[in-house]
């Protein structure tokens, strides 16, 4: 082969090569660099904790406090770029923002997608949506009225979902512990342990009404209360207390002649900003299909995944003396003095802000935090 042929094929070839590189650089840049819905969440988290530094007193102050602050923010701040960047899709039309909670002087940080049909982000309550059945009649998840909850504007009350019946696919790992998901709304999912911790009365105070230490019917002054929030750190690890908000406790007493489940009397006192608690009377009572479960009578148990958490304290106190206070006893409700050691189931709520779970909620496949 002579000189100049030779010539020709080296600048051919690498005409070739460079032509190639070429192509491979631009699809990378066009193509191999795109970045899925799930982390371009992430990218917005982590960009808004970058904006909260810079900008710290703009995070909300108060304890179960809300901020949001929007993705175009952000990118106007060069704090990130635009999603549509981020996915290499310009024809999707993509809004997105992120919430910042002070959960108890702690910040969390849960970016939301909304690209229409394409992607939208789902947090816990939407999983469990998705996961469980909703029904009219038999176990499963039902819509419900809330009682702890501030009314709405226009005077009526707020809802939430409940979970009845026999068995529900309500069961979720969560601190190295098995809980039921008790009840949830847009903003949090009521949890109880499955492990009583026994011999623990109600209250043992002196009464003066019984010149002896019987307790006194109040739960906010109770030894239970106590009891409950000494142990939180020991109930909850410190792993995963990000994840626990601040609950509404109804903690009114209960006339021992009410039939009613629906939660008036509980809460017609109200404890605002506890981080653990136990069962109110009437979300046991709300847990039973059997519509005679509406007194004091075994009838409670019945269609009740609650009646297998045997043997404990409620928090509610009765009406009959300052003394006495409601226990479930074999599923069956009772009244007690209130210095009689017994067991208690405690109570958590913990956020819907969270994107990363899996699992059914079956006994065998219980709902998780991933990665938590």
């Amino acid at each position: 082969m002579d000189r100049s042929k030779l010539y020709k094929v080296i600048i051919i070839t690498v005409v070739v090569i460079l032509v190639v590189v070429g192509l491979c650089v631009g699809y990378y840049f066009i193509f191999g660099n795109k970045k899925s819905y799930s982390a371009i969440e992430t990218i917005m988290e982590n960009a808004a904790e970058s904006y909260y530094d810079d900008h710290a007193e703009e995070l909300p102050t108060e304890a179960g406090a809300t901020v949001i602050i929007s993705v175009d923010t952000l990118v106007s701040g060069e704090y990130m770029d635009s999603i549509a960047t981020l996915s290499k899709d310009e024809k999707t039309s993509c809004t997105g923002e992120v919430r910042v909670m002070n959960n108890s002087g702690k910040y969390q940080y849960v970016a939301n997608i909304d690209c229409g049909d394409t992607y939208q982000t789902k947090n816990f309550k939407d999983y469990i949506l998705e996961n469980s059945k909703q029904v009219y009649d038999g176990s499963g998840v039902y819509e419900m009225d809330d009682p702890s909850a501030p009314a709405n504007a226009d005077g009526t009350l707020a809802k939430k979902w409940v979970f009845k019946g026999e068995n529900p696919m309500n069961y979720m790992e969560f601190s190295g512990a098995t809980w039921r998901i008790v009840s949830f709304n847009e903003d949090s999912v009521e949890l109880i342990y499955t492990s009583a911790i026994y011999n623990n009365e109600f209250d043992d105070r002196f009464n003066t009404d019984t010149n002896a230490n019987d307790g006194i019917n109040n739960y906010s002054l109770s030894r239970m209360r106590e009891y409950l929030n000494q142990n939180y750190s020991k109930i909850v690890d410190k792993d995963y207390q990000d994840y626990v908000v601040p609950h509404t406790v109804c903690a009114g007493i209960r006339p021992f002649n009410d039939l009613s489940v629906d939660g008036s009397s509980e809460c017609a006192t109200k404890i605002t900003g506890e981080l653990i608690s136990s069962v109110p009377l009437y979300e046991y009572m709300r847990a039973s299909l059997d519509s005679n479960c509406t007194s004091l009578n075994s009838t409670c148990a019945n269609y009740n995944y609650l009646s297998t958490l045997r043997n404990f304290w409620t928090i509610t106190a009765s009406d009959i003396n300052s003394h006495t206070g409601f226990i479930v006893e074999r599923g069956a409700i009772e009244y007690y003095e209130l210095s009689y050691a017994y067991g208690i189931y405690p109570i958590i709520y913990i956020t819907t802000n969270i994107s990363n779970v899996s699992g059914t909620g079956a006994s065998d496949d219980p709902f998780v935090i991933n990665n938590a």
